[in-house]
């Protein structure tokens, strides 16, 4: 049973007596587990079955949660509900969210870290991140011109779509 779960999982953060219930009413209320609390983990839907595992690592309050494709599997209702609850935890915890999903970090996250091969390849905002993804790139360049415009010989060459041109001091870049 979720009840017995939970119990259980909390016993092995040495969480008992008053100090259980008070995690247990907290959890059951943070993953919505209210209809599903004296069910068998097993007749419980997936998205239950995710919401039950988030509050087995939920019980002990911990000040970071690592979550693992969280969303996998789940109907379009349970992905929302799922995305609304870490969303709402993300206050109170550090959440590290393991996805190859990009929609589901850009719903999800502020920050985003990609990590290649146990390497750092890029950190930023979801918008950030996912704003040169449109199959272009953009590049700007300093060149000292000595006064005359290069644009229109930059954009004669291959792959340039424009190149715009900025005074300094009268010198052109």
């Amino acid at each position: 049973y979720v009840y017995d779960l939970l119990k259980f999982t909390a016993n092995t953060r040495n969480i008992y007596g008053p100090e259980f219930k008070k995690s247990l009413d907290r959890v059951v209320d943070q993953c919505g587990l209210k209809e599903v609390i004296h069910k068998r983990v097993g007749e419980c839907s997936k998205g239950f079955k995710q919401r039950v595992g988030l509050a087995c690592a939920m019980i002990h309050n911990p000040k970071i949660l690592i979550l693992d494709e969280p969303v996998t599997g789940l109907d379009p209702n349970q992905i929302i509900g799922t995305r609304e609850l870490i969303r709402s935890l993300s206050g109170d915890h550090t959440i590290i969210l393991s996805t190859h999903i990009l929609p589901e970090v850009a719903q999800t996250c502020e920050r985003v870290v990609i990590i290649n091969k146990g390497r750092v390849v890029a950190e930023d905002t979801p918008e950030n991140l996912t704003g040169g993804l449109d199959g272009s790139t953009t590049i700007n360049i300093e060149i000292d011109t000595f006064g005359v415009d290069p644009t229109a010989t930059l954009e004669t060459i291959s792959g340039v779509v424009s190149a715009k041109s900025n005074s300094d001091d009268n010198a052109q870049t």
